[in-house]
């Protein structure tokens, strides 16, 4: 090979790698291995008062109220203390045990 014909091989081979390293980046995002994982916090029970409010009990559906006794699993999804029996004492999402 020349050295004109040798640079335009490299610089095609070059582009050719940075077009496969792109399909793979679009590949990976597509199928969810891109994302990175969530750190589960665990928050203080003033704090998952709060929260609460916002979503319905995972076991009856209900909103949570002020005062409610609550139950959580290790992951912090909660439950109403009184629905624990409904949900064999296991998170409706998760499945891990309910405390």
């Amino acid at each position: 090979m020349t050295g004109e014909a040798l640079s335009v091989f490299t610089v095609t081979l070059l582009i050719l790698v940075g077009l496969a390293a792109v399909a793979a980046l679009i590949f990976l995002a597509w199928t969810g291995r891109l994302r990175r994982r969530k750190r589960i916090k665990i928050l203080p029970e003033e704090k998952i008062k709060m929260i609460a409010r916002t979503e319905p009990c995972l076991a009856c559906g209900y909103p949570f109220r002020d005062g409610d006794d609550l139950a959580r699993c290790k992951a912090g999804h909660i439950v109403h203390k009184i629905c624990k029996p409904l949900v064999k004492e296991k998170c409706p999402r998760c499945g891990g045990k309910l405390e």
